[in-house]
């Protein structure tokens, strides 16, 4: 029995540089940058004080009235998923339970949930007066002292707040998702394979629709102390934010942390068409991979991410020089993006690299690490339904070493068929997507 396709049919995207897809478009095109002085906390005592921060949004424009009171269970990863999944419901024109209660339109059974995520950082406002708490005399920390007092300063449901499986579940409760539901913790390539598994649970005909795709936020202390554990991060452009984070280009410095989501609907093609949906675009092959020497390695095995390219290029039935436009992980790491370039050149051949359009977008959003890919993703769709290629924020002296054609000014009119998006995380994964322009 052969497959189903599968195509992209609601996008909804919070981001940096914008709310919802129409804002990240234009952001995109018009080159804006979201990276900024770290507002969420006092930052003064990190190395890196900037990150791609999403402007304040109230969570309750994106959930209904009678589900509100959950809202303060709902840790910025959580809020930002929820949201991008309103947007993407309403941007597909379903109609399910989160949208009218009372009469939905979609049937919940056939109606999944895969959602990509990250470890959510808690929040130590809260955490330290527990803390304070469980002090004994000696100013120690005492489990006993916790156990008697200093759980008790926090709610029963605080947890909740920070389980990264709660993304898909309170997605899956407001649209009432009965399908199969998952969530995936992969790091930089989270939404990758989140994507990836709901493309084969409508391709093999378990559903008919999977809201999928992936949030996470790295503005918090928390957050940004992990990334510099890993001297990953950017510490010398804290006066001028806005030129922080260069994506292969030879004076790159490192990441920037960032927050974000892209949340997609995809759909069985012929329940599409038989409601009349706008088709962005065809989800046409994915593929995953490990290769490395230890679960440290930060920066990507090229062969891996080459071997990655190759697989899923050979899943949706393309050939490298199919290929009409890149969109790679690039953080502006040293390390990470020269191997990421070695890989994508491994891949679709060192001629083809040289002359395929990249555009890497984290100069504009920073690193959110499992939400990067959704945005990666949003990008690709985008390009593809609106017929053009923005140029690249912060690479204005493209690194020879990394050999990649990246795009220096918008290109209008281009068409692309076939986008390339490609991820890797910490330990050696890479991930890659296929997206094409949907063909009867």
């Amino acid at each position: 029995m052969s497959q189903r396709r599968v195509v992209i049919t609601g996008l909804g995207v919070v981001s940096p540089i914008g709310m919802g897809w129409q804002e990240f478009w234009e952001g995109l095109c018009t080159q804006r940058q979201g990276v900024r002085r770290i507002e969420a906390f006092d930052a003064s005592e990190f190395g890196c004080q900037i990150a791609g921060q999403v402007n304040k949004f109230k969570i309750n424009q994106y959930i209904p009235r009678g589900y509100r009171k959950a809202a303060k269970l709902m840790a910025p990863d959580i809020a930002m998923a929820v949201a991008g999944a309103d947007l993407a419901v309403r941007d597909a024109g379903l109609v399910t339970k989160g949208i009218d209660p009372e009469n939905p339109q979609v049937d919940p059974v056939r109606l999944g949930a895969n959602l990509g995520a990250g470890l959510i950082a808690v929040d130590l406002n809260e955490l330290a007066v527990a803390v304070q708490e469980s002090v004994d005399e000696n100013n120690r920390f005492s489990y006993h002292l916790w156990g008697k007092r200093g759980m008790a300063q926090l709610t029963p449901l605080w947890l909740l707040k920070f389980l990264p499986n709660m993304l898909a579940c309170h997605i899956g409760i407001i649209h009432d998702a009965q399908g199969p539901s998952n969530t995936i913790l992969c790091g930089e390539i989270s939404t990758h394979q989140a994507v990836s598994e709901a493309y084969h649970t409508v391709a093999s005909g378990r559903v008919d629709i999977c809201i999928t795709g992936g949030g996470r936020s790295r503005v918090s202390p928390l957050g940004v102390l992990r990334l510099e554990l890993l001297n990953r991060l950017n510490t010398t452009n804290n006066g001028k934010p806005e030129e922080a984070v260069r994506p292969f280009d030879k004076d790159r410095a490192g990441c920037v942390p960032g927050e974000g989501a892209g949340i997609f609907i995809m759909e069985d093609l012929q329940h599409a068409q038989g409601r009349g949906a706008k088709i962005y675009a065809e989800l046409a092959g994915s593929a995953s991979t490990r290769q490395s020497s230890s679960v440290h390695q930060i920066p990507p095995s090229a062969e891996g991410i080459a071997r990655t390219i190759g697989q899923a290029l050979d899943k949706s039935g393309c050939r490298a020089e199919d290929v009409e436009l890149v969109i790679p992980h690039g953080v502006g790491g040293l390390k990470e993006d020269l191997a990421e370039a070695q890989g994508i050149r491994m891949g679709l051949g060192e001629v083809k690299a040289k002359s395929v359009p990249t555009l890497p977008i984290q100069g504009g959003v920073g690193n959110s690490t499992a939400g990067s890919g959704g945005l990666d993703l949003a990008a690709a769709t985008l390009a593809i339904s609106e017929g053009t290629i923005p140029a690249a924020v912060n690479c204005k002296h493209p690194c020879p070493e990394c050999g990649l054609n990246i795009v220096q000014n918008n290109r209008n009119g281009v068409d692309p068929k076939v986008v390339l998006v490609v991820g890797y995380s910490i330990g050696g994964q890479s991930a890659a997507l296929v997206i094409k322009r949907f063909a009867e």
